[in-house]
């Protein structure tokens, strides 16, 4: 299946990859980061899971998906009035291999970067502005703008088999949260107490939203993670 879909001034291409997986391209100037969240928050019931990047989005389709359906796409709001929302996320940054490995790079390729130690790397990550800027590869993972080319990092050769619900990590470009428990090739730089559900990204993220990283200590992660502290009642304890 290979089908044209118009979207304003925008042709969206839709191909069939597999029985579940559909991937939709375009010609034009559409953010396909942005069309994946509306399709993601709009919770269609053939759709699965929208895994949105700036250059495809893949939708992974159930049994009740059928071809006509896939005009949603072009019936969904193209602009909202929410305005771009600052967020905080508290991470325990611990030392390990991973991050030794991350600093060594910058170290490399940054010589002037006051980096000689862990305190001193977590005080460059902490500087940095972070914005959402998709979502994917697996359901809840959260990729964040805001690293210095220099950050990039290419996975690793042999990915761990499981990567703990929280962690935040750097891959190629990106910082990445996995909002649940996964395999994962990217490296390791800390560990939030806050699992980001599925349900707290529709309701409250979006693409371009910023989140500012807040650095804890053990003790303080230990206790929140045992409180169950949630993305909603970390950043508006007013309504918890």
């Amino acid at each position: 299946m290979s089908i044209l879909l118009h979207l304003n001034n925008n042709i969206l291409r839709v191909d069939r990859y597999t029985d579940h997986l559909i991937f939709v391209k375009e010609r034009g100037e559409l953010s396909l980061s942005q069309l994946g969240q509306r399709i993601f928050s709009a919770e269609l019931d053939w759709c699965d899971d929208v895994i949105s990047t700036p250059s495809e989005i893949c939708l992974c389709i159930n049994s009740r998906f059928q071809e006509i359906q896939l005009t949603e796409i072009t019936t969904l709001p193209t602009t909202t009035s929410r305005q771009i929302q600052a967020y905080k996320l508290p991470v325990y940054f611990e030392e390990g291999e991973d991050s030794h490995a991350v600093m060594t790079q910058l170290q490399q390729h940054n010589k002037s970067l006051p980096l000689s130690n862990h305190t001193e790397f977590v005080s460059y990550i902490l500087s940095l502005q972070s914005t959402v800027s998709m979502f994917g590869f697996m359901p809840g993972f959260i990729y964040l703008d805001g690293l210095p080319p220099s950050f990039s990092m290419p996975r690793k050769a042999i990915p761990a088999k499981r990567v703990s619900a929280g962690s935040l990590a750097i891959g190629g470009p990106y910082i990445g949260l996995y909002s649940y428990p996964s395999p994962g090739g990217w490296h390791i730089i800390g560990r939030s107490p806050i699992k980001v559900s599925i349900k707290e990204i529709q309701n409250h993220l979006t693409i371009s939203d910023s989140i500012s990283l807040i650095a804890i200590d053990k003790k303080t992660f230990q206790e929140m993670d045992s409180a169950g502290v949630t993305f909603h009642t970390y950043n508006f304890p007013d309504h918890a």
